[in-house]
This record gives C-alpha cells, sequence and structure tokens, in this order.
C-alpha cells in the first residue's frame, strides 16, 4: 500500500476587499427578507392554483 503524502494545509480564505457599510448590509437584509416573502407566497399561490 502507498502512504499517502501528507494533506496541504488549506490557505485562510481572502478578506473581502470591500466592506461594507452598516446601511448597505441594512438594505441587503431587507432585500433577502422581501425575496423571501414573495418566495413563500409564489409557493403558496401555486399550491393554491395546483389544489383547486
Amino acid at each position: 500500500m502507498n502512504p499517502q503524502p501528507p494533506a496541504t494545509p488549506d490557505t485562510p480564505p481572502a478578506t473581502a476587499a470591500v466592506a461594507i457599510t452598516e446601511t448597505q448590509a441594512f438594505t441587503r437584509a431587507w432585500m433577502l427578507f422581501v425575496m423571501l416573502v414573495a418566495a413563500v407566497v409564489g409557493v403558496l399561490w401555486a399550491v393554491k392554483t395546483w389544489l383547486g
């Protein structure tokens, strides 16, 4: 059996090139919330349509 060579350590992920501001983070959170609500409403509408 061939011995396995030692695993090379993973390099740590690069830090973000540009830090986002608090306002941008807040806006992104609201946009994610809106998208999730739209997805839930869409699924509920599709189920209601499919089941009649």
